[in-house]
């Protein structure tokens, strides 16, 4: 017994001896970590040649440099500590927040550079009014302006509705003008192939501030990894407890066992803005009410459903829409449940898992 009792107590002195280490080494462990989850960076546009700007433009560089995190949303250097250098600085200077101004004609080389990655693009400063001088660039510049000059470096829901509308106005008007510029600001021309004719990008980068909405829209995708109403992969998502359809009245009831907070709101406005088009039938809804996009499947026919969320409830409700593409304009027609049939719902991330329900 006593050979039993120094055993330990040699075991338990040698852990206190071991301890201080082991903590002392742990912040080390958590900054390893926090610095092993960034993965890489690139352009947002890709050119072997140089990209032309024009004399006098200034924006922010960052705002074209994606910078990723393996599985975790990706950024643009302009939210991140990155650095920044002009191999001409005559031609076009830089500072350290990434903030560019072009100064005369010439060429330079751009580095921005993250946790000891880089990534370099030569740009070619060409004379004003090259490209800009043109209608459909001075009605984007306009358009541009809808984008803020400083995004947050935090998003919350006192800031965050008010950039939503500034991004929506931005990506509508920028939409009309897609055969002329693209939503990075830059000129595109139209190519034919045979009887096939698209639009292609130009390396005429004549709206430079345009970028900003890539900044604005990963924002967005840091706030909805936490806040996103129906991901699985969101650490304050909904949580479906059942779902019935009513055909008489023509709508599906989603039981929740969690309220819709103004978080959820606000990031489910957040995916709307991003992803899907301003002509949806839930759209126009107040920062009190939101919709998510979801898959309904009846027969082996597939139909867009809108799953309309109310802050402060614990069930949400869906209709369903068949829709029809032409011009490219998506345009969307109610579709009623028929009693008796199974819908099969599904949603991004299998927040319904799937669940198959019969309409009474």
């Amino acid at each position: 017994m006593r050979e039993m009792f120094k055993r330990r107590l040699a075991v338990m002195l040698s852990m206190l001896l071991v301890l201080p280490t082991v903590l002392a080494l742990l912040p080390m462990a958590r900054l390893e970590t926090e610095a092993a989850s960034f993965t890489g960076m690139n352009w947002y546009f890709y050119s072997s040649e140089a990209i032309q700007i024009e004399e006098g433009q200034e924006f922010y560089i960052g705002d074209y440099v994606v910078v990723y995190y393996g599985v975790d949303p990706s950024k643009t250097a302009s939210m991140v500590k990155a650095s920044y250098s002009s191999s001409k600085t005559k031609v076009a200077s830089v500072d350290s927040k990434g903030y560019l101004k072009a100064l005369k004609t010439g060429t330079t080389t751009i580095k921005v550079a993250f946790k000891g990655k880089s990534v370099t693009q030569e740009f070619e400063v060409v004379e004003k009014g090259t490209f800009t001088e043109q209608a459909s660039v001075q009605k984007f510049i306009k358009a541009a302006e809808e984008l803020p000059t400083s995004v947050p470096s935090s998003i919350t829901t006192k800031n965050g509705f008010a950039l939503c509308t500034q991004l929506a106005n931005y990506k509508k008007a920028a939409a009309k003008l897609s055969t002329s510029v693209d939503e990075n600001g830059f000129l595109v021309e139209k190519v034919k192939s045979g009887s096939y004719s698209y639009y292609q990008r130009t390396n005429q980068l004549a709206v430079p501030q345009a970028g900003r909405h890539n900044t604005v829209a990963e924002s967005f995708s840091v706030f909805a990894k936490k806040n996103d109403p129906t991901s699985t992969h969101s650490s304050k998502g909904l949580k479906v407890s059942s779902i019935t359809i009513n055909a008489k009245k023509n709508v599906g009831t989603i039981k929740l066992k969690n309220k819709v907070t103004k978080e959820h709101i606000l990031a489910a406005k957040m995916d709307d803005v991003r992803y899907y088009a301003p002509d949806v039938p839930a759209g126009g809804l107040n920062d009190k009410q939101a919709f998510v996009y979801a898959t309904v499947m009846n027969k082996g026919k597939y139909y867009s459903a809108f799953i309309i969320l109310k802050q402060g409830s614990k069930q949400a409700t869906f209709k369903i829409y068949s829709s029809t593409n032409k011009n490219s304009k998506t345009t969307y027609k109610n579709t009623k449940f028929k009693s008796g049939q199974t819908y099969s719902i599904g949603s991004k991330y299998e927040w319904t898992k799937g669940k198959s329900v019969k309409a009474k």
